[in-house]
């Protein structure tokens, strides 16, 4: 007789919106992407640049602003029913990949919620995600369970939104094999006025 699994505690919001941009936004945005200037960035490594550190222009703003909007719609959604404070879009910037380069495991500290867009990926494109709970590795798993996964791919594709807590660790040592991955990524920070 097998053991019925009462619950699945602590579960952690993923928010994945497939064809958030059109075909003609993410080109756009691409073209804009590929003649800004670039710099390293630690979660980096290989031949690969960031423009997180100028943060004066993000690429949608050469594009349309109306994307931002509809990151901020997304995000309200996303906090409302996964119950995280109200947060607002505070940066975006891009990174681009060359082959061989690599995303290193990171998180995102000081913000609320981050995200990516997928604007130049190809088909065997993933996110790694690694579980947060330090004590799932305190014994060798039998088989592997989504109870004792040490992290998952998620598979990723153009057009796509991630939304996720911020403190979730992202990216690892996969190596890049694709010219031009470009993501673009965003934090979003308190919003006060729900505070004060």
């Amino acid at each position: 007789m097998s053991m019925p699994i009462e619950y699945s505690l602590f579960p952690i919001p993923i928010g994945s919106f497939r064809d958030f941009i059109t075909t003609e936004e993410r080109l756009k945005l691409l073209d804009v992407i590929k003649g800004m200037e670039y710099s390293n960035h630690s979660a980096l490594e290989g031949d690969a640049g960031s423009n997180h550190k100028s943060q004066c222009h993000s690429p949608i703003d050469f594009v349309d602003d109306n994307i931002k909007q509809r990151i901020q719609s997304v995000v309200d959604n996303y906090t409302e029913e996964s119950g995280h404070a109200p947060s607002k879009l505070h940066t975006l910037w891009s990174n681009i990949q060359q082959p061989g380069s690599v995303l290193r495991e990171h998180s995102h500290p000081s913000s609320v919620l981050s995200g990516a867009l997928y604007i130049n990926v190809d088909d065997n494109s993933v996110l790694p995600v690694h579980n947060p709970n330090p004590y799932v590795k305190f014994e060798e798993p039998y088989k592997p369970t989504i109870y004792n996964s040490y992290g998952t791919d998620l598979k990723v594709c153009n057009g796509e939104l991630l939304l996720f807590p911020a403190w979730l660790r992202h990216g690892n040592s996969n190596v890049n094999q694709m010219v031009d991955r470009v993501v673009i990524s965003f934090n979003t920070k308190l919003n006060k006025k729900y505070y004060y």
